[in-house]
């Protein structure tokens, strides 16, 4: 048997985030299975979800980069300073991914995704 099969430790995610409300609009944004919601904001114009992962910041990146083109996005822009901001484009929409650096005490890099219609 595998050791993490074998874990007692459970997750809870802070914020309980219903995950069908949100399936159509979010359903060409990928997650890592390891994400963590922590924070989360829907407008009019724009949608916000901020949370946590075990990754490390070059592997979120990774993820981002070839799943995003998987989906049908285009990056129009990635740099860095202080994390990684990478900036995705569809007719009619945008998204930015935000990767901040391991919090050394927790072990965790933190990930934002702003998203929403392009004007």
């Amino acid at each position: 048997m595998l050791s993490s099969c074998n874990s007692s430790k459970k997750i809870v995610s802070p914020i309980q985030l219903n995950y069908k409300d949100y399936e159509a609009r979010w359903s060409d944004i990928p997650f890592l299975i390891d994400f963590i919601p922590q924070d989360q904001l829907e407008t009019d114009t724009y949608n916000f979800i901020a949370g946590e992962s075990y990754s490390s910041m070059n592997e979120i990146v990774d993820f981002y980069k070839k799943e995003m083109e998987r989906l049908g996005w285009i990056m129009s822009a990635c740099f860095y300073k202080n994390g990684y901001k990478l900036i995705f484009e569809k007719p009619y929409k945008m998204c930015l991914v935000e990767v901040l650096d391991n919090d050394m005490r927790k072990k965790v890099s933190t990930i934002s995704l702003f998203f929403g219609g392009k004007n």
